[in-house]
């Protein structure tokens, strides 16, 4: 897929490519997406196209890709691209909308607030490149003495700049998203947030399994590490696992020597410090190797 998308890229025409900015306000927790315009020149555009098919080729060549669909809780390889279709990425379709509305306000590089990521369209193939935003990249003349190097002479550079790095962190073409940097696409979509929101509404479907003493306790603990929050919100999506009751929490905690404890009820304590093994054992991460009888606790599973 990588191959076709630098297919595509070759064909653009330098005058058709665009750039937005993406801006994000979040007031009470409601999240709010604007799409800023702005007026590149065709040698921009050409560069961009470069920019573009370089990053894919430097993956091509030295990896043979391998394509699975985007788990929140795996960390991939160098091997390993993630896909996503793009009608589950909830804030896409509303960003696609801006982008082809004719009455953007053009982007200003002296009132670049809230700007929170930057795209890259190609208008031929509908390709885009998504880049996270971050203050550092906005040279302000206030503060710095900018100068440009020209032909041995320094000159003063009257004016703030804008860097854009070369890299960049995922790329729609045909109805997908292709993730090359996972947490940085988890950023310019929000995913925490919706993931914070669905844990809390999730939550009363654990406390219904009656083998955790206190689910709330183990939220609140969850919250304060993003990677946790991705755990979390993964074992809330799934079926629990009709076999497992209190006794086989307890069985798995003494074969795996978890050192978990329980009150009089049989219930599982919640205690910060055991936080990820609490996790591990519900994302039925426990597991006995058929063929030497090993135990292992696994980071990522492939389902077969």
């Amino acid at each position: 897929m990588l191959k076709e998308i630098i297919k595509e890229l070759e064909k653009e025409n330098d005058a058709n490519v665009e750039l937005f900015f993406i801006t994000r306000i979040k007031r009470k927790n409601k999240i709010n997406y604007s799409v800023l315009t702005s007026n590149i020149t065709e040698n921009i555009g050409h560069e961009f196209k470069i920019l573009g098919i370089e990053k894919i080729d430097k993956i091509i060549e030295k990896n043979k890709i391998r394509y699975v669909n985007y788990d929140p809780t795996l960390r991939p390889d160098d091997n390993t691209v993630q896909e996503i279709n793009t009608a589950e990425i909830n804030l896409f379709k509303d960003l696609i909308e801006h982008f082809n509305a004719l009455d953007l306000t053009n982007f200003d590089l002296k009132k670049s607030k809230n700007v929170w990521a930057y795209a890259i369209k190609f208008n031929k193939s509908g390709i885009i490149l998504f880049k996270k935003y971050y203050p550092s990249q906005n040279l302000k003349k206030k503060g710095i003495l900018a100068l440009l190097y020209r032909d041995g002479l320094f000159n003063d550079i009257d004016d703030n700049i804008l860097t854009i790095n070369r890299e960049f962190d995922c790329i729609y073409f045909n109805g997908k998203m292709f993730i090359l940097n996972k947490d940085n696409f988890e950023k310019i979509f929000s995913y925490m947030e919706e993931w914070l929101e669905t844990i809390d509404q999730d939550l009363e479907n654990l406390e219904k399994q009656n083998y955790i003493e206190d689910v709330n306790k183990l939220s609140e603990y969850c919250k304060t590490d993003s990677r946790k929050i991705r755990k979390l919100h993964q074992i809330l999506q799934k079926d629990f696992p009709v076999d497992l009751d209190k006794i086989l929490v307890q069985r798995i905690s003494k074969d795996f020597d978890l050192e978990l404890e329980f009150n009089e009820n049989d219930e599982l304590i919640i205690k910060g410090k055991d936080i990820w093994k609490i996790l591990r054992l519900l994302d039925d991460d426990h597991l006995n190797s058929i063929y030497s009888k090993t135990q292992y606790i696994v980071h990522s599973k492939e389902k077969k």
